[in-house]
């Protein structure tokens, strides 16, 4: 067996303890500054007329993404210079262990702690509207939907799966400001796949488009069945959100590997 195919836990957690404990300074000043901008969000909705008794809810998505893109864009960031990426490389685990510690903290710790200390957080700042203000606001829901006729904590975690997933292949492609090249380049990759897509769909499925106006009927029959469209829409998002992910973790082992050579 190739080893850097292996996984053993036990290196594993010593490798997950190493990376946690390492820089402990920055992430207490993350943690601060993620308070700091709490406070900030809560205090702007003072006035009567901007707040939203949902406001909490309707930012949590927003912040949840953001960190999280800036946080996993950077997860490879000791790759970004000859001595640190040597270092790393030169780790005592496999190149498997070295993705799945990355991932874990990236993709299991970073949401389940920033959705805990944003729900507590917002207990709080909905204790001192209500106490001191006599503003009524809404703390984040750990069950049920964020917000009023907003997606479930589930369905913004798999929105978070790809997302991440495009990041954390980024952050092992490229070196340095990780987060605007692979913005970039996925604004360029989705405009080119979104004109082929265009063309092919209009060349082979022309007869599904009624004059100028480019209106899809609502069922695409195929030989005797009936394709309904609502069908090719769970299609789509399943690729997206279940087949997609893993075909980037996949390509980031192979780029982590290339590293190395």
């Amino acid at each position: 067996m190739n080893p850097n195919l292996q996984l053993k836990p036990d290196r594993l957690v010593h490798l997950l303890k190493a990376e946690i404990l390492a820089g402990k300074r920055n992430k207490v000043a993350a943690a601060g500054g993620f308070i700091g901008i709490m406070l900030l969000i809560a205090f702007m909705n003072l006035d009567g007329v901007a707040t939203s008794k949902y406001f909490l809810h309707d930012f949590f998505p927003l912040m949840l993404f953001t960190v999280g893109g800036i946080v996993t864009s950077v997860c490879f960031s000791n790759l970004n210079n000859k001595a640190s990426a040597a270092s790393f490389l030169c780790l005592p685990a496999s190149h498997l262990e070295k993705l799945c510690s990355k991932w874990i903290q990236t993709l299991l710790l970073f949401p389940v702690i920033l959705t805990l200390g944003y729900w507590t957080m917002s207990i709080f700042i909905a204790g001192v509207f209500g106490s001191f203000f006599g503003i009524d606001v809404e703390p984040l829901t750990l069950l049920g939907r964020v917000g009023p006729g907003s997606s479930t904590l589930w369905d913004l975690f798999k929105v978070y799966l790809l997302g991440h997933s495009v990041m954390f292949l980024g952050a092992v492609t490229f070196q340095r400001y990780e987060i605007f090249k692979t913005s970039l380049a996925c604004m360029v990759a989705g405009t080119l796949f979104g004109l082929c897509a265009f063309l092919v769909f209009r060349v082979v499925f022309a007869s599904l488009f009624n004059g100028a106006g480019m209106e899809i009927v609502h069922d695409l029959r195929v030989s005797d069945g009936v394709l309904s469209s609502d069908r090719i829409r769970d299609l789509v998002m399943s690729f997206n959100f279940w087949i997609l992910p893993w075909f980037f973790y996949v390509v980031s082992y192979f780029k982590l590997t290339e590293k190395e050579a």
